[in-house]
């Protein structure tokens, strides 16, 4: 059994914007560097501190962007906007309710998901009440928060086990979006990073060649205007041209169904509304003129589902819906968020196409957000990091900076 002690250390810099945080040269373990011992007070405009919920973000939703740096300053993997999200898809896989009930504790994220054996054994009191804030909703201010930063980046959690080169975290956090509504938040006391340090002889990773190969989260959204009904959207999509992806992640975020089938459910932080679950949906994935589900695009709950569970894992609903959830099952909070994914597994090489369709009209602003497993390679001895690219029908690899 491996000997370690843990770690707990305050921010070498801290500010409104930003936090950084040193991980010294000592073999660490990567797979559990986490934040924690904090927590938020949020202060409306009178001055009174007011209860307030994380919206599908989770409590990742205070942070603008997370980074990995080498202690020379090079940035070696980050994630940051909507890519965040990947800290909700991954509370998703939480199998029973017990877990899911730890998840939601730990994370802040609101109920979005149902486990049970039948919906007839379902009770969710998430009702919204006196003038739409959710009562019934756990106070975040009453607990302690906890971010897993490793199981954000996958340098840390996938690509390193054992590290010993040393490294920086660096955190901007998201609260000038949060405090537009007026309202303000203060940490009680600055977030400590706990990392774990073995003091046995645990041997450090050995690099390869090549370095360290991994995926990093890159996101991209396209805008919904309100009140225009989606009836396709066919957009070139730029940010992974000339990149290898793995899966490629999508949502329907910040809409709101005006068909009064469902109440209005909001996050309460100011423009940060709900994800919506979308009524008859349509998606495909185009990669350099070759469609990537060859027959027709993914357009039906169940198919969506299990592509998610297939390349993600087993996921709790309605995060990738097996089933049409609406207002007749008496669930406010169902059929209001829904991950699905695009299995891409290659190299883009000239162009990659969402064509995407969907039938709900919005009464605010939306987008379609995806967020994209880019390939990435890092090595230690020279501090370099550059892109892995494979062409098309072709084995070999190379450094695409």
């Amino acid at each position: 059994m491996a000997s370690y002690k843990t770690m707990l250390d305050d921010p070498i810099t801290a500010t409104k914007q930003r936090s950084v945080y040193r991980i010294p040269q000592l073999k660490v373990n990567t797979k559990k560097i986490r934040l924690l011992d904090y927590k938020l007070i949020r202060t409306d405009a009178g001055g009174a501190e007011v209860p307030y919920y994380f919206g599908s973000g989770g409590s990742a939703e205070i942070i603008k962007k997370i980074s990995i740096n080498s202690l020379q300053g090079v940035e070696i993997d980050r994630v940051g906007g909507y890519g965040l999200y990947v800290q909700n898809l991954k509370n998703a896989q939480a199998s029973n309710a017990q877990q899911y009930a730890v998840h939601s504790l730990l994370t802040k994220n609101q109920d979005l998901s149902v486990v049970a054996p039948t919906f007839g054994e379902v009770s969710n009191g998430t009702v919204p009440l006196n003038g739409g804030l959710l009562s019934s909703y756990f106070d975040a201010n009453q607990s302690y928060q906890y971010i897993n930063i490793s199981a954000l980046l996958q340098y840390l959690e996938i690509a390193r086990s054992v590290s010993d080169e040393g490294f920086e975290v660096v955190i901007e956090w998201n609260f000038q979006a949060m405090e537009s509504d007026g309202t303000k938040y203060t940490f009680t006391q600055q977030p400590k990073i706990a990392y774990d340090v073995y003091l046995d002889d645990t041997p450090v990773d050995t690099v390869p060649k090549s370095g360290f190969i991994y995926y990093s989260m890159v996101p991209e959204s396209i805008p919904i205007l309100p009140l225009q009904p989606l009836d396709i959207v066919d957009r070139k999509l730029t940010s992974f041209n000339k990149q290898t992806l793995k899966n490629v992640y999508y949502f329907l975020k910040n809409g709101e169904d005006l068909s009064g089938e469902a109440p209005e459910l909001a996050s309460i932080h100011a423009g940060k509304w709900m994800s919506e679950t979308p009524r008859l949906e349509s998606a495909q994935l185009i990669i350099d003129g070759i469609s990537l589900f060859s027959k027709k695009a993914i357009s039906k709950p169940a198919h969506k589902q299990s592509i998610l569970n297939d390349q993600f894992g087993v996921c709790t609903i309605p995060a990738g819906s097996n089933t049409d959830l609406v207002s007749p099952l008496g669930l406010s909070t169902d059929g209001r968020f829904s991950y699905g994914c695009f299995p891409v597994n290659g190299y883009v090489n000239d162009e990659l196409i969402l064509q995407y369709a969907e039938a709900k009209a919005h009464a605010r602003s939306s987008a379609v957000v995806l967020i994209g497993e880019v390939l990435r390679g890092y090595i230690p001895s020279t501090a370099m990091t550059y892109y892995v690219a494979s062409e098309p029908f072709s084995e070999s690899l190379c450094a695409c900076k």
